[in-house]
């Protein structure tokens, strides 16, 4: 099984079975051996998580069929495929239409292997275009252009304003910084800091 498909299944367990992402993701990297996938696995699931609203806004500008009528198996193949083509660089876009196709063969049917192959393609040729949030309600745009509850960019507009609120909205979408917490049944602080910085590391 391949990181692609490994993120899949994460993904699906999270949207439509409550799963914790975090839970679904190292149960599934210790399951199917993944270890030297992780990153890039991780990559995938948490960037199409924290990315839904915008990515759904890209599909629904293509699609001929409503997201809601779309099969979730196919939903998420979707999603995958264009987190992949619009934030992930170093993946060509052939191979991240060319993957999301093998993934529509194995859990989808002819129908909607065409549908994934068409419309990823379309979204590939049309990049650019697709790629702006072209909605007139302000609260509306910074919601699905940085992905926040619409709920909550009302909120935050409401006490904080607009500039604030995206760069707030914006701030959320950045990778955290790595972070190490003390065991200090095992070590301490200090020590920790100097066998880290002696083998390289900025801590």
């Amino acid at each position: 099984m391949n990181s692609r498909e490994i993120a899949f299944l994460t993904i699906e367990e999270v949207f439509y079975r409550q799963s914790y992402s975090n839970i679904a993701l190292n149960n599934n990297i210790r399951k199917y051996g993944a270890e030297e996938d992780e990153g890039f696995i991780r990559e995938i699931v948490y960037g199409v998580i924290e990315n839904k609203l915008y990515l759904e806004y890209i599909i629904k500008k293509v699609s001929s069929l409503k997201l809601k009528k779309i099969h979730e198996k196919i939903y998420v193949i979707l999603v995958m495929g264009v987190y992949q083509i619009y934030f992930m660089d170093r993946v060509p876009e052939s191979a991240a239409v060319n993957e999301a196709v093998k993934l529509a063969k194995k859990y989808g049917n002819r129908g909607s292997v065409g549908f994934v192959n068409g419309l990823l393609r379309t979204i590939v040729r049309r990049k650019e275009e697709l790629a702006d949030v072209k909605i007139q309600d302000r609260k509306h745009n910074l919601s699905v252009r940085y992905s926040h509850p619409l709920w909550l960019v009302e909120r935050w507009v409401d006490e904080f304003g607009y500039e604030f609120t995206e760069k707030l909205c914006k701030a959320n979408n950045d990778v955290a910084k790595f972070t190490i917490r003390v065991n200090p049944i095992r070590t301490t602080k200090d020590k920790l800091i100097g066998d880290l910085s002696g083998q390289g590391y900025q801590v």
